[in-house]
This record gives structure tokens, C-alpha cells and sequence, in this order.
């Protein structure tokens, strides 16, 4: 779990307790299992990005494998506990082919009065913004401001896949590309 200055996580109607481990909605406390409590958390925690399930069953069961089915029933219990259904997902999207999805908008941290990203240290969109800008200034110098040696040559500009060799799922926006990226800070 990544460090936070609060210990209370807020989505719709629902409240994580981290402290307690305890689970309320709509200010009623919910009685879910431990297994449903560490999936919410990890899929809020995650929320940035769409996670396989493979991922799941490493967070949540730790190394003990678990079929389909149980992970299935686990997200089926947890989208219970938030009030979502398959059909209606609202909290917990189902990513056909790949995983599942948070994708409720956090509320603002009861603690702190700060924004769940802001209070759990995630860091500035900022530098990819700025390197977004330079690449595009780049381009455009490139292509139309570079003297070419000759007026029949054409400008070519390679787009190389960038990959992260960090294994800090903090840089998994790489695999996006820049579109990707674009797309990122747009949203």
C-alpha cells in the first residue's frame, strides 16, 4: 500500500477506514471480508490505470494462487459492497480481455481537506506536460523551420516506442506512447 496522510479513502456514497478496516456506505458500516477489503483498496489505490488480473492476485492474495471463479465472486462481492452491479459500473469497470478498473472519482480527503492524489504524494503532471511542449516544439522545428540541403528531400521524423525498464509502475504511462501521454494530461 502507498503511503498517505490519511487513512480514510472516500468514493460515492463509500468510505475505506484503513485504520480500522472498516467499510461504510452511505454512513452504514458493511460488513465485507478481509479479501473484498484489500481488492477496494488495491483497485482504488490503482484507479489511475486499468490492472490484470494477475496483478490482482499478487496484491491481494499474495502469492497464493486462486482460480478464476474466486477472484471473479471477490469482485463480485466488492461491487456488491459499493452498490455496482455488472451491468451498472459505476465503481468497478470490467476491462474485457485484461482486468478491472476503479473508476469513481475520489472525494476530497475528510483528514486532510486535500485531494486523494495530492494527500497520497502522487507527483506533478508537470514534467510530462513541459515534455510533451518540448517534443512538439522539437517537431515543428524539425519539420518546418530546419533548412533541408535539398528542396526535393523530404523530413522524416522517427516516433521510437518507449518502454519503462523502471518497474515503478509510476512510469507505466510509457507504454501509452505519446499519444498516450497527450491523452493523459488532456483528461
Amino acid at each position: 500500500m502507498s503511503d498517505r496522510v490519511a487513512n480514510l479513502l472516500r468514493f460515492g456514497d463509500c468510505e475505506l477506514d484503513l485504520a480500522s478496516r472498516e467499510f461504510r456506505r452511505a454512513g452504514e458500516l458493511v460488513s465485507i471480508e478481509p479479501r473484498v477489503f484489500a481488492l477496494l483498496v488495491f483497485l482504488y489505490e490503482q484507479r489511475h490505470r486499468a490492472v490484470d488480473k494477475d496483478e490482482i492476485q499478487g496484491a491481494v492474495w499474495k502469492g497464493t494462487i486462486v482460480s478464476d471463479t474466486a477472484m471473479t465472486r471477490a469482485i463480485m462481492k466488492a461491487r456488491r459492497a459499493v452498490g455496482d452491479s455488472p451491468e451498472k459500473q459505476a465503481f468497478i469497470r470490467t476491462v474485457h480481455g485484461h482486468g478491472y478498473q476503479f473508476v469513481a472519482t475520489p472525494l476530497v480527503d475528510v483528514e486532510s481537506g486535500k485531494d486523494p492524489d495530492v494527500a497520497a504524494g502522487s507527483k506533478s503532471h508537470l514534467p510530462r506536460f513541459f515534455a510533451v511542449v518540448v517534443m512538439l516544439v522539437l517537431g515543428v522545428f524539425i519539420a518546418v523551420l530546419w533548412p533541408a540541403s535539398a528542396p526535393d528531400e523530404a523530413v522524416h521524423i522517427a516516433v521510437m516506442p518507449v518502454q519503462n525498464t523502471t518497474g515503478d509502475a509510476e512510469y507505466d504511462w510509457t507504454r501509452l506512447g505519446l499519444m498516450g501521454l497527450a491523452n493523459d494530461l488532456i483528461e
